[in-house]
């Protein structure tokens, strides 16, 4: 998996839906060409996220581990989401 494959993916599949392993449903639009705003259904006001954080995730934290992220980064349900969906990666 490298940063570039996977903002592309991201920015190919802005505004589609996407679930947390909670099953909260989430969507995103890009604010500029580094950063996204997660929104989900429930209305709660999100972090964005943005490709350097991805991109640290991914070269710093792989295997991917929920819990290993969650204390490092704002937004992890999120970004754990997107990087273990079959779109993005």
């Amino acid at each position: 998996m490298n940063i570039e494959e996977v903002w592309s993916n991201i920015v190919k599949n802005e505004g589609k839906k996407f679930y947390t392993v909670t099953r909260i449903e989430f969507w995103y639009v890009l604010i500029d060409a580094t950063t996204i705003q997660p929104h989900n259904v429930k209305g709660s006001k999100l972090y964005p996220i943005k490709r350097d954080t991805l991109e640290t995730v991914i070269s710093e934290c792989l295997p991917l581990v929920y819990k290993q992220i969650s204390k490092r980064f704002y937004a992890p349900a999120y970004i754990y989401a997107l990087l273990i969906d079959k779109r993005i990666i």
